[in-house]
């Protein structure tokens, strides 16, 4: 179970990473897109 949730936690981490990586509009603090989104 441990060794699970590291794993899926590695990933989201690197999934949000990438996202941000990839679109810096969306790294930036907005509340009304995080809610559009």
């Amino acid at each position: 179970m441990h060794i699970d949730f590291k794993f899926f936690n590695k990933i989201a981490v690197n999934g949000m990473l990438l996202r941000q990586r990839r679109r810096p509009s969306l790294a930036r603090p907005t509340p009304s897109r995080f809610l559009s989104d």
